[in-house]
């Protein structure tokens, strides 16, 4: 208990020093070392370091579904537990299925659905164990036959099939539930070195870069990929300085970030790997300055930590990404996203009335959120109070024998003129309804009552899109 309790502490009062551990992901080898010696490194890192999460080699299924329960409960928050998953989730765990390869699925009849249900089920057999970043698919173009390391891992040579079935691959995975990672960008089916060996070499035409191997990748992030990895090469096409493009602020920053748009988590490849071209320190501090968000499997990973720690820079934002993509699931993501701002516009409240006549729905959650908030509850329109500052929250939703679908003609006539209104169910009467402004939330569900009480309060904005139209 005492562990725990210290663990929660420092997540509780986490400063810069000690965050950088979030942005660091460790590899457990149970292909390699015994299961208790792997355990043991890390319940020590979590400690030390308190990383992101852990990379997963090997091991069987119960053993490992074991552990991820078990690294949960000791560390007190959120994990992520990733897993070189190309081949389906029997690539790393005894027990589930592994799948054939990549150019397998796209050579197959079917291959649109097939790489569809491919993503699908390894997700939901790596989720079955407790691991929910898969670092797959694999959206290189394979165009050089001589390669050594992509090959028969590619859906193939064709830009735009590798396009189509990465994508199917990722829906897939991420409607299961899973995080994909789009891999290994910016494109390593042109090479013909390993990169696990040494520092690999793109593409040098500027056209051929951008019209063959970025494709997938944008395709990817249309898809609303969670992650890229980046790979361990340079391009010549784009970053004369030939810096990996795991270190290079052009490939990740301008290149990903700016001028793709990607707003997703950007992971390393793993720094143990002879193609980064320098130590592992070197390369997280270089990593961090061009823009990557986890650094992958370092040998030494405490020492990674200890050299992060002296940096000046501020690791939060980074890791703010990380926990915004990672760390919200489907209910609050949902909760959070969906609310639509219909007319009008917000002003933070210091008042808030309730009204509903369905006994079904309880508006507690959002009473004790706005009192805590510090608004003040107002029973009456007939009360004296700022009518600008005042939302009037309406909680009415269709349902059986109710004859209606929205709230009843006293419930809208006791709306104070002037006020905000939120509507927690039926959003048409808010069409043609006179208000200070209008907000939409569909539903009452207590995740989505505390996500209007904190937008409101806090003026962020409402990125929601009204799935109806004005009758």
């Amino acid at each position: 208990m005492k562990t725990v309790r210290v663990r929660i502490i420092r997540l509780c009062f986490m400063d810069k020093n000690f965050a950088w551990g979030k942005k660091i992901m460790p590899a457990l080898r149970f292909d390699k070392n015994s299961f208790s010696e792997e355990r043991d490194k890390a319940f020590k890192l979590l400690d030390s370091i308190s990383p992101c999460g852990f990379l997963i080699f090997g091991g069987k299924a119960d053993d490992i579904a074991d552990l991820t329960s078990e690294l949960l409960r000791r560390s007190g928050r959120r994990l992520l537990f990733a897993a070189d998953l190309e081949f389906g989730a029997g690539q790393q765990f005894e027990g589930l299925t592994r799948l054939p390869s990549a150019a397998a699925i796209s050579a197959s009849y079917d291959a649109s659905a097939l790489a569809c249900l491919a993503g699908r089920l390894t997700a939901k057999e790596a989720l079955s164990v407790g691991v929910n970043l898969i670092f797959a698919p694999v959206c290189d173009v394979n165009t050089e036959p001589l390669n050594p390391i992509i090959n028969v891992r590619s859906f193939g040579s064709d830009s735009q099939r590798v396009s189509e079935l990465s994508r199917n691959w990722i829906h897939g995975a991420q409607a299961a539930g899973a995080f994909a990672c789009a891999k290994h960008f910016p494109g390593h089916g042109s090479t013909i070195f390993d990169s696990h060996e040494k520092l690999a070499e793109g593409p040098r035409d500027p056209d051929e870069f951008k019209t063959k191997h970025l494709e997938p990748f944008k395709s990817a992030i249309s898809a609303c990929v969670k992650s890229i990895m980046v790979a361990h090469m340079t391009v010549p096409a784009i970053d004369d300085s030939l810096l990996p493009a795991t270190l290079s602020s052009r490939i990740v920053t301008d290149l990903l970030r700016k001028e793709m748009g990607f707003d997703g988590v950007v992971i390393t490849d793993a720094l143990i790997m002879s193609g980064i071209g320098t130590s592992e320190e070197d390369a997280a501090i270089k990593a961090v300055k061009a823009g990557c968000d986890i650094l992958l499997y370092p040998t030494d990973a405490e020492k990674v930590f200890s050299v992060l720690s002296q940096l000046d820079d501020d690791p939060n934002p980074s890791i703010k990404r990380i926990d915004r993509i990672f760390g919200i699931d489907i209910v609050e993501s949902i909760s959070n996203s969906a609310i639509t701002l219909i007319k009008g516009a917000p002003t933070k409240p210091s008042s808030f009335m309730i009204l509903s006549d369905d006994a079904r729905l309880d508006p507690s959650p959002f009473r004790q959120a706005a009192i805590s908030a510090g608004w003040k509850e107002i029973s009456t329109k007939d009360e004296v109070f700022d009518h600008e500052k005042c939302v009037t929250a309406v909680f009415a939703m269709p349902g059986a024998w109710r004859g209606r679908s929205g709230p009843s003609q006293s419930v809208i006539s006791s709306i104070p003129i002037d006020t905000g209104v939120i509507s927690f169910g039926d959003p048409y009467f808010l069409f043609d309804l006179d208000c200070n402004y209008a907000l939409a939330a569909y539903d009452a569900h207590p995740s989505t009552q505390n996500a209007v009480v904190s937008k409101l309060n806090n003026g962020e904005i409402f990125k929601g899109t009204c799935p109806f139209v004005k009758p």
